[in-house]
């Protein structure tokens, strides 16, 4: 390898000027590819890890000239056999976004440390990488690393720094004046000559305009850069958005430095690893972008052009540790270790929800739930959302059940879900209209009428938004009908007491029809718990892939007013004579009807209209 040296004598022919004009680039240097950047004793002298060598051979495309040696095949099989991740080893698209989801100690630090170095030896060699990529003369071109933590910053910063200081080939390029605690700034070939000009003219060398950072989020200055490469570390511990205004989140961080690496096409890298958390946030969109397969989608995200994934635990990343060496993480906390070992995505609801026991709830032999008798009375729960036309907005989400005394349990009978709908306007445009209140409504009075009637329906309730006129329709028609309001506190009850008979394994419903049952599911995994001050907020998570709460809301909704009609305290009591509600009475003789869930599917046609709601709402 004779690199080394030809960067010193083009470095010496510039300085006395006889790098030939005739040349298109006169300070350019011949250069290396990253995968002898990184092993040759010229270079860094390095002995990557398997992964660590799969990670720099798919980042800049290497597989042609560098096959996969026998360790190399043996994780990109692991990758395939426990991860579905089946990487094309001849697939030649450019490679902007490596997404690496791997488990603590796996080597990732020192991953970002090599492409970090081999960014800036890129730049060099260019020499002057500004009239490379039709930049400003001179213009500033930053290596970013960001991480969580000021110490996680710092530690990649000093692994990385210590290394170009140690490399002679280095040497001549560092600015010494400019080296700080977290920063680094180095010269170009062409940096180099036209400071010597100016020193010679007018007494004042110029600095140089290359640059390698670490620093954690709060010291990130949010966009203007040109970025050549972003390193982002522990990208799924970022702070998430609506948490604390004061700090930056991962969506505003990413959001506002991904685009200055576009300035460089295809040669502008981004990097993000991280150990997983839950499915949600910034770093798990962009693993769902990169084709990762712990997709929580109906359809899952093919992998987006200049996308890769890499996925591994601790032990399958670094051969040096042993499974067996974590025995004792797994067991003092097994759902935290299969996240920070195990690289596996967890459910946002996890730290409070079982899934398991949500699995349990769902009944899936295709029958009733079983064990009706005649105390048993319905309770119709509604979440009128919908309003909005944003393609996100919530359904207008609507859930009935019963509670059946013999069998000890809280029967879901029925889901259905009003959504916004897209629709050709008139003028030939595609618009989306919400949903329609009196539609919504008249399922409610269809549905109350196929149930017994007010005699049947306990109480039909409703969250406050968009719902005093159905309210009162309702209860011109007899049912008592009446708001909910999702204060914190009564969210707490409601989110609370649902929990508890779910633990209990006393919450049961019928998984038909799939697509609304399998929604349901979704959001009751996704169910963030945030604490604020002394009240605990639930709500969907407001990042990732799935971001809406109405169902859930409305099944635990049911729950907690069974919950209230089969046990009601002194409070309760008092409330209903105070609000002139019915009181409390079991009906005999009632035989209740079990209306499959099939019977309206969320896509399904909508009810008629009674007549006497036509104009009323």
């Amino acid at each position: 390898m004779r690199n080394k040296v030809s960067m010193r004598e083009a470095l010496a022919q510039m300085r006395q000027g006889s790098s030939g004009s005739h040349h298109v680039n006169p300070y350019q240097i011949p250069g290396v590819d990253a995968f002898i950047f990184l092993t040759s004793p010229e270079f860094m002298n390095e002995s990557p890890l398997p992964f660590q060598r799969v990670a720099i051979k798919t980042l800049y495309d290497l597989w042609d000239k560098y096959p996969p040696d026998a360790e190399e095949h043996e994780f990109l099989e692991t990758e395939a056999r426990e991860w579905n991740i089946n990487t094309d080893l001849t697939d030649k698209s450019p490679v902007t976004h490596l997404v690496l989801v791997l488990g603590r100690r796996s080597g990732k630090t020192t991953l970002a440390s090599f492409v970090a170095t081999y960014s800036l030896y890129q730049l060099i060699c260019l020499g002057n990488p500004q009239a490379h990529y039709d930049l400003r003369n001179r213009q500033p071109i930053h290596i970013m690393h960001l991480a969580c933590k000021e110490g996680q910053a710092q530690e990649v910063y000093n692994l990385t720094r210590d290394k170009i200081t140690s490399m002679e080939s280095f040497a001549p390029f560092i600015d010494f004046d400019k080296n700080t605690s977290t920063t680094l700034r180095l010269f170009t070939p062409f940096d180099l000559a036209m400071s010597k000009t100016n020193e010679r003219t007018v007494g004042i060398p110029l600095p140089g305009t290359i640059y390698i950072e670490s620093v954690p989020t709060v010291g990130a200055s949010n966009r203007g850069k040109s970025i050549y490469t972003l390193i982002i570390s522990e990208f799924a511990h970022f702070q998430r958005p609506g948490v604390d205004l004061n700090q930056q989140t991962d969506y505003e961080i990413y959001r506002a430095l991904s685009p200055s690496a576009k300035d460089f096409k295809n040669d502008g890298k981004i990097l993000l690893e991280s150990s997983p958390r839950e499915k949600a946030g910034e770093f798990y969109n962009q693993y769902c972008l990169a084709g990762g397969p712990e997709q929580e989608h109906g359809v899952a995200i093919r992998a987006q052009a200049g996308y890769r994934v890499i996925q591994a635990a601790t032990w399958q990343a670094n051969p040096r540790i042993r499974r067996d060496e974590l025995a004792a993480e797994f067991a003092a906390d097994p759902d935290g270790a299969r996240m920070e070992y195990g690289a596996h995505f967890a459910n946002p609801s996890s730290s409070f929800i079982s899934e398991d026991v949500i699995e349990q709830m769902f009944v899936r032999d295709g029958s009733c739930v079983p064990g009706c008798d005649d105390a048993n009375r319905y309770i119709i729960s509604v979440d009128p959302g919908g309003a909005s036309v944003s393609a996100d907005a919530d359904a207008y989400a609507i859930a009935w059940g019963h509670y059946d005394r013999r069998a000890n349990l809280y029967c879901i009978d029925g889901l259905h879900a009003f959504r916004t709908e897209k629709r050709m306007s008139p003028e030939g445009k595609w618009e989306r209209v919400p949903v329609d209140a009196c539609a919504a409504t008249g399922f409610v009075l269809s549905l109350g009428a196929k149930l017994g009637g007010p005699r049947a329906v306990v109480e039909i309730v409703y969250d406050q938004w968009n719902s005093q006129l159905p309210i009162s329709v309702l209860q011109k028609s007899g049912y008592d009908a009446h708001e909910t309001t999702f204060t914190l506190d009564y969210k707490q009850m409601m989110v609370g007491t649902f929990l508890e008979v779910l633990n209990r394994g006393e919450v049961k419903i019928v998984v038909e029809p799939r697509e609304i049952s399998e929604e349901l599911r979704r959001q009751l995994r996704f169910l963030q718990r945030e604490f604020r001050g002394g009240s605990i907020s639930y709500h969907a998570p407001s990042t990732g892939t799935v971001r809406h709460d109405d169902l859930a809301m409305a099944v635990m909704n049911l729950i907690y007013r069974l919950a209230r009609v089969q046990h009601p305290t002194r409070d309760i009591l008092t409330e209903k004579r105070e609000f002139g509600r019915p009181p409390i009475v079991r009906h005999t003789g009632f035989k209740p009807q079990l209306i499959r869930i099939s019977h309206w599917s969320a896509t399904g046609n909508r009810p008629r209209i009674p007549d006497k709601l036509k104009g009323r709402i």
